[in-house]
């Protein structure tokens, strides 16, 4: 495809070598009839009855004209035009993060770009290296312009890219008193329960007193993530019963959610408690079983309600004994995956 190009500007060039010969030896001498430069406008005096026999059967001139007007008639003038941009991978919706490349067929082309859906110019951003897009639930329009000095610019290639990968949830099909074995204990528990699904790896949804997983240390998280110490939910993310993959909640940009659920975390219509050492705004409660280490009656430890949608009860909907054996029995545990 190059070689091609090349030799058709040779050609060009040799067209014009060839007309300027002609001039010299007169035989374009004549002012008022001498075909202009235009390729369609050469061609068209090749065919018109009223121009004289020196323009229209010199055989150089004939061979000349003609090709000039088969390099246009087959899109030559094409070449002049740096190729449209291509994305790999593809536009479309994707189930992890990406890392978009953009590349141009045109040697030696230079290509800008936009990621806000507005239409790229040469004062757009310059692609170097591959644009990311992170982030369940993320949309990015990414739009593209490849250009290079004496060639006309390319045409503007777009493409919609969308990250859906929700986190799975499952409740514990085991009930245990307060005495997890503290914050890795219960990872543990989650990741050997029977009800945890065959891939992805899975932490408790609890916090403690000791520091070793928090939420959140203002209401809500209000000085962001930094707040955050091995806290089992993404910021930005949905989240989906592990069976089923019902919708329950999606989380904002400080890792937590403040609207109420979409469903109950149960995943049937049973009214299953588990250990959360929550309060209602995300904030470790002093109630948390001594750390976890504790499955006596003599320490308590926050819990939440499977079967609520409210946000408030479905975080910190009561406070028992870490014992407990009562009508409700031992809490399980939600398992959230990472």
């Amino acid at each position: 495809m190059k070689a091609k190009a090349i030799f058709k500007i040779k050609r060009r060039i040799l067209g014009i070598f060839l007309m300027s010969i002609l001039s010299t030896v007169g035989c374009l001498s004549d002012t008022e009839t001498r075909p202009s430069n235009d390729i369609e406008a050469l061609y068209k005096c090749q065919m018109d009855a009223s121009k004289s026999a020196c323009e229209k059967q010199n055989p150089l001139w004939l061979f000349l004209l003609n090709q000039q007007h088969a390099a246009t008639a087959t899109g030559e003038q094409d070449t002049n035009t740096v190729a449209t941009p291509t994305f790999d991978p593809p536009a479309g919706t994707f189930a992890s993060d990406q890392e978009v490349s953009i590349a141009t067929t045109t040697e030696g082309a230079t290509i800008h770009y936009t990621t806000d859906g507005s239409d790229p110019t040469t004062e757009s951003n310059k692609f170097g290296s591959a644009i990311s897009v992170a982030g369940e639930g993320t949309t990015m329009t990414i739009k593209a312009i490849a250009v290079k000095d004496g060639m006309t610019n390319s045409s503007i290639a777009a493409g919609d890219y969308t990250i859906n990968n929700p986190k799975r949830i499952f409740v514990s099909a085991t009930r245990y008193t307060g005495d997890l074995g503290g914050i890795s204990g219960a990872d543990a528990k989650c990741a050997g329960d029977t009800n945890k699904p065959t891939t992805g790896t899975y932490k408790a949804f609890i916090v403690d007193g000791a520091g070793t997983r928090r939420a959140c240390t203002t209401a809500n998280c209000s000085g962001g993530t930094g707040e955050h110490i091995d806290w089992v939910l993404k910021p930005n993310t949905s989240y989906v019963r592990a069976v089923g993959t019902t919708a329950l909640f999606v989380t904002n940009s400080n890792g937590i959610f403040t609207d109420d659920l979409s469903n109950g975390i149960s995943p049937d219509t049973t009214t299953y408690i588990y250990w959360t050492g929550l309060n209602t705004d995300f904030t470790s409660a002093a109630a948390h079983c001594v750390n976890w280490g504790n499955g006596t009656g003599t320490a308590i430890g926050r819990r939440g309600d499977g079967s609520s949608v409210a946000k408030s009860s479905a975080i910190s909907s009561g406070i028992v004994e870490c014992d407990e054996a009562g009508m409700l029995a031992q809490p399980r545990l939600v398992c959230v995956e990472q």
